[in-house]
């Protein structure tokens, strides 16, 4: 252990591992959960895993270019942070958006089992689309801005050869799109579930979900606003100890973005070339099926028209057969999560105690 805490180059590997488990695992943990804002809460743990992970390749890329004065290392450091403070600041933005949807959903029906919700998309459209733009968002789709700082990171790690955790931190990323396409699919598509008459919140209610969803859009195109007038003097505090080469390294920061273009039009190009192939076969698709309505099947008796077969409404399937593995394997640490605060602090104080006492005396 002496060699782990007196070698920084370890530490910062180690945080960045840290950071990877925080972000699966949590992410895996919110699939288990039919409360939304229980499914948030899992899901934010699980982003600051990317936080941890940029600033974590920040920090072993300063480590390795004071050790080495190679101005990659330097230039991935730059990633690396900007990356880390860039996803923390856009977590602020697209969680919010989710949180104040699913507070207008449960104070509009008072529901928040995600499996008893549905269709309403019918009757809170602002509160869906608002919450379809932060589930796209922090799934990091392109044109949001989840994706840049997402993006930000992958390149970070790449350029730090760390290949596999930008191979974990990408597959991450699909099972959060996975999550949360479950969200959207659950509680704003298909039929709808409720006997009252659901309505769209309060203006006062829907607006700042709104707003939010509107700088997700922007900092999704023009990163470049945070990143230059708000990351970059952050960092520059934090690295004036540095000295830099004549060239800045921050135009590599530059240069990513300008890549970024790039990625969206190739993006852009996916999309079109998606549809033109649906409209293609769906142009030289067989003809569709013509459908009739139920009353030409009805009866007539008496005058009127009766139905012979009660309606059955749609039949939504839970989440409970294809997460009860998950719900398995960590209710084996429940034990460890009583609610207690004074538990909490107790372990956090002794974690802190015991990283002070290997620090100081090397392990021993």
């Amino acid at each position: 252990l002496s060699n782990i805490f007196h070698n920084p180059i370890i530490l910062w590997f180690l945080l960045c591992w840290l950071g990877i488990i925080t972000m699966f695992v949590n992410t895996v943990m919110a699939f288990a959960q039919d409360d939304v804002k229980r499914l948030l809460a899992f899901d934010s743990v699980g982003q600051m895993g990317y936080v941890v992970l940029g600033l974590g390749i920040g920090g072993l890329g300063f480590m390795k270019f004071n050790i080495y004065g190679d101005v990659t290392w330097l230039e991935v450091a730059i990633i690396g942070l900007s990356s880390g403070l860039f996803h923390m600041f856009n977590h602020t933005l697209f969680k919010s958006v989710l949180f104040f949807c699913s507070g207008n959903i449960e104070h509009e029906t008072g529901i928040r089992d995600i499996n008893r919700l549905g269709g309403l998309f019918n009757h809170m459209p602002f509160t869906s689309i608002s919450m379809l733009i932060g589930s796209l968002a922090i799934s990091g789709i392109p044109f949001l801005n989840g994706f840049v700082s997402k993006w930000m990171i992958y390149n970070a790690c790449i350029g730090g050869g760390e290949f596999i955790m930008a191979f974990i931190s990408i597959f991450t990323c699909a099972l959060t799109f996975a999550l949360f396409m479950k969200v959207i699919g659950s509680m704003c598509l298909g039929l709808s579930s409720f006997n009252k008459d659901v309505k769209e919140a309060s203006n006062i209610m829907i607006f700042p979900p709104i707003l939010l969803s509107v700088f997700c859009i922007i900092f999704g195109i023009f990163p470049h606003i945070v990143l230059r007038y708000l990351l970059y003097p952050a960092i520059y505090s934090l690295t004036s100890i540095v000295s830099f080469p004549v060239i800045d390294p921050f135009e590599s920061l530059i240069k990513l973005l300008y890549g970024f273009f790039d990625v969206y039009w190739l993006f852009s190009l996916f999309m079109l070339i998606s549809l033109l192939i649906y409209l293609i076969i769906h142009r030289f698709s067989q003809k569709k099926i013509p459908m009739v309505s139920r009353d030409k099947y009805l009866p007539f008796t008496g005058g009127v028209f009766q139905e012979p077969y009660m309606v059955i409404n749609e039949i939504k399937v839970s989440s409970t057969p294809f997460t009860w593995f998950i719900l398995r394997f960590f209710n084996l640490f429940r034990m460890y999560h009583g609610g207690f605060i004074n538990w909490y602090v107790l372990v956090i104080l002794t974690f802190i105690v015991v990283i002070f006492t290997l620090t100081i005396f090397g392990g021993v």
